[in-house]
């Protein structure tokens, strides 16, 4: 924001016209910041829902980390497991707390085929829920048997970060459950084409954009 009001100082005093990054194309919703003084905040505010207990609070995103060859993706399966499917009250607790949500759960997985896909989910759900109306409920799309992974975020050289269409017409699926729970895109390296690790940009152009879509 500094960076545009110098720009802004720079072009009236020298007469140029400046042209902007993204070539002074809107890259996102417009608002006013006078919609939001604090006296619209009335009432009781509301509670924190969680999809895990104390830890995973609902309608935000999060990110899973460990080490390579710690269990990450099978643990998160676990979990779409138990929002689908229902937990038991004999159920240890899972990344630390009781899930408490129930509805539809979408994991898409980069790195396990089909079969890999079919050996986990068997050894998760022995009493065999999948076979169930409960079935329709836990979709897990191994991409590797579904065409191969694609881009969800990317780096334009003259646009610059983009969202692909391979991502807005994913997250337009999503938005047709009316029940969705819990979505999980693994791993995130998979699917984001930018440098996460070296620009801190693109680390919060992506979660700006999985905040948006956590939030709708």
């Amino acid at each position: 924001a500094g960076a545009a009001a110098v720009a802004g100082l720079v072009a009236k005093r020298t007469g140029k016209d400046l042209v902007a990054a993204n070539d002074n194309v809107p890259n996102g919703p417009t608002f006013s910041i006078f919609d939001w003084t604090v006296d619209r905040f009335k009432g009781e505010p509301p509670k924190v829902e969680y999809l895990v207990d104390g830890v995973m609070p609902a309608g935000v995103p999060g990110m899973v980390s460990a080490m390579g060859d710690t269990g990450k993706s099978y643990a998160m399966l676990e979990l779409h497991r138990r929002v689908s499917f229902g937990s038991s009250v004999y159920d240890p607790p899972i990344f630390g707390g009781k899930v408490l949500a129930r509805g539809t759960s979408v994991m898409i997985t980069s790195e396990d085929d089909a079969g890999e896909v079919h050996r986990r989910i068997a050894a998760l759900d022995q009493k065999e829920h999948r076979f169930s109306d409960l079935g329709r409920k836990m979709i897990v799309v191994p991409l590797p048997s579904a065409g191969g992974a694609q881009a969800f975020w990317k780096d334009d050289k003259k646009k610059g970060m983009q969202e692909t269409d391979y991502y807005r017409r994913v997250c337009d699926q999503l938005l047709e459950i009316d029940d969705l729970r819990l979505v999980t895109f693994d791993p995130l390296a998979s699917f984001a084409h930018l440098p996460l690790n070296e620009d801190p940009a693109a680390g919060q152009f992506v979660c700006t954009s999985l905040s948006r879509l956590a939030t709708e």
